[in-house]
């Protein structure tokens, strides 16, 4: 007979993996390959279940490929689900004046709503209304694909380097599948990925040569630019341009299909409609109290480790409530941002189609740090579709454009720039969570409705209109417009990476403070965040952990 210690370490370790995002999924397929035996753990529907409800829609929008039917677009938006009469400001309207529509982060995909649908069965938020996903696969099934690693100057407050990281972005950029050119915004972001196929040709991306051209005097004035790295399978693209409503063709990444893969591992498995609402470390391993379907009674089961990847707000919850800490407050970082309107110098003598090709973000540009802007600004482009003009709020002025053909001269001399800052020179927000009505403690957040640092971000604007004649990009002053918290969906760092740390911060591993078997691996454990997307960095060190950790 095998003594109980010789058998555990001949056994696979069972590992709990909580949460179906990319961090999640990641470190459940390296931890599989390590030859763990995992459990995904996972708050939303079944997957199959939402693929049969994508299914139809999907056809919907197949069929229609470069039309601008605001009747058709209006469905996948799914604008006025629910409502007895269709919204009369055009998106147009909404982002030269007024308020920007929070509810444009809640985006349908394919007209289903299936991603934000059930978010307040599983966690209750105070002070705020971020995006927040109890869905197979989490927010990566409505981000838009950009994948930009952190920068050598990103790292000052990480206890980690570079060169921590740099094996496992090349990881992740083939997992996420990275669509990305040795261009002029190597400068500021090191390459990870690699061109997969054509990308679509607009009067925007037209800008790649001359970017290439003019690098050098572009670096000169503080500028680094080529094509956004995506994440996005473009040798399969049919130009449709449908992207934002949700790309009909299953293009662009997400983790939905590597739960697939976990599921059909002979040590893999997977549970769907599953609340975690505490953990508890002892001697032997890991008890997870654990919420099952429609709420019922808790039960708990034991794992060996415990990896969190419920998302920055998720994580955090779990690690409060499991370790007592109510009314503890803790930072809760994000990107402040704005949009602007842009006039493209360079359409003369381009055949453009009735709608543009392409919908997500095309070109980007770095405005590196310096004096004036220590954290340095990320640009996005994105051609001026008809989801940004506001088919979510389509109406007889968006169809007058349409049937009067002005629409086909509107949009090649248009585009939509988004402006990210650095967490540091964005508003400060805390969180801390408590004892409320559910099962799982309420959130609570404060400091979201603080006014943005739109001093920071006017200024870069105006250096974008002084590298004008570079660039041939023209920014629109009076478009300017700052977005409510939330809004890029970038959260992170609530359970934050030290060097030494304390309760509720992790350590190089992810391992919570005076804990050993408890590690987190999603965004909650950043320490800062950059202007960039973090989605490529948070997939990196969810692969470096799982990669690392003692097994």
């Amino acid at each position: 007979r095998l003594h109980p210690r010789l058998f555990r370490r001949l056994r696979p370790l069972h590992i709990a993996v909580i949460g179906s995002g990319p961090a999640g999924c990641a470190a459940a397929l390296s931890l599989l390959q390590r030859g763990a035996r995992v459990t995904l753990f996972d708050c939303g529907d079944d997957n199959a279940a939402v693929t049969e409800e994508l299914q139809g829609n999907r056809i919907v929008a197949a069929n229609a490929a470069r039309s601008i039917d605001p009747v058709v677009l209006n469905r996948l938006s799914g604008a006025n689900a629910g409502r007895q009469k269709p919204r009369r400001r055009p998106g147009l309207a909404s982002l030269i004046g007024g308020d920007i529509d929070p509810s444009r982060t809640q985006k349908r995909i394919l007209g289903s709503d299936f991603v934000f649908r059930h978010q307040q069965q599983v966690m209750t938020i105070d002070g705020a209304d971020p995006p927040v996903s109890a869905a197979p696969g989490g927010l990566s099934n409505v981000w838009g694909a950009a994948c930009y690693p952190m920068r050598v100057a990103d790292f000052k407050n990480w206890p980690l380097n570079p060169e921590d990281l740099s094996p496992y972005y090349h990881k992740a950029a083939d997992l996420l599948g990275v669509n990305a050119n040795d261009d002029g915004l190597t400068n500021s972001y090191p390459l990870f990925g690699q061109q997969t196929g054509p990308r679509p040709s607009t009067s925007l991306s037209a800008l790649a040569p001359l970017w290439q051209e003019s690098r050098h005097a572009l670096q000169a004035s503080g500028l680094d630019g080529g094509y956004s790295r995506l994440a996005v399978g473009f040798s399969d693209c049919t130009h449709c341009g449908l992207c934002l409503f949700g790309c009909p063709h299953d293009l662009i990444a997400s983790s939905r299909p590597w739960i697939e893969l976990i599921r059909d591992h002979p040590r893999g498995d997977y549970c769907s409609n599953t609340i975690c609402l505490t953990f508890h470390e002892g001697p032997q391993g890991v008890q997870l109290k654990m919420l099952g379907p429609s709420g019922s009674y808790p039960s708990e089961r034991a794992f060996d480790r415990v990896f969190l990847a419920a998302g920055t707000l998720g994580s955090f919850r779990i690690a409060a409530q499991s370790l007592n800490l109510p009314n503890r407050a803790a930072p809760l970082l994000d990107n402040d941002m704005a949009v602007f309107l842009n006039r493209i110098g360079q359409t003369r003598g381009m055949e453009h189609p009735a709608i543009a090709p392409f919908s997500l973000s095309e070109m980007a540009l770095a405005l590196r740090p310096d004096a004036r802007n220590g954290d340095g600004i990320h640009f996005q482009f994105y051609s001026f579709s008809p989801y940004i003009f506001g088919a979510m709020t389509a109406d007889r002025f968006f169809s007058f454009l349409h049937r009067s053909g002005l629409w086909k001269l509107m949009w090649p001399r248009l585009a939509v720039g988004f402006a990210y800052l650095s967490a540091a020179q964005s508003r400060q927000v805390m969180i801390s969570a408590h004892r409320g009505e559910q099962p799982f403690w309420q959130l609570d957040i404060q400091g979201a409705q603080a006014p943005i640092n739109s001093g920071e971000l006017k200024e870069a604007v105006r250096r974008l209109q002084a590298a004008g004649d570079l660039t041939q990009l023209r920014p629109i002053g009076p478009s300017f417009k700052s977005t409510p918290f939330g809004f890029s969906g970038h959260l992170a760092g609530t359970l934050p990476m030290k060097e030494r740390p304390e309760a509720l911060q992790t350590d190089q591993l992810g391992r919570l403070a005076d804990h050993q078997r408890i590690s987190v691996v999603d965004g909650a454990v950043f320490p800062s965040l950059a202007p960039q997307n973090p989605t490529l960095t948070i997939v990196a060190n969810a692969l470096r952990v799982a990669n690392l950790t003692p097994l």
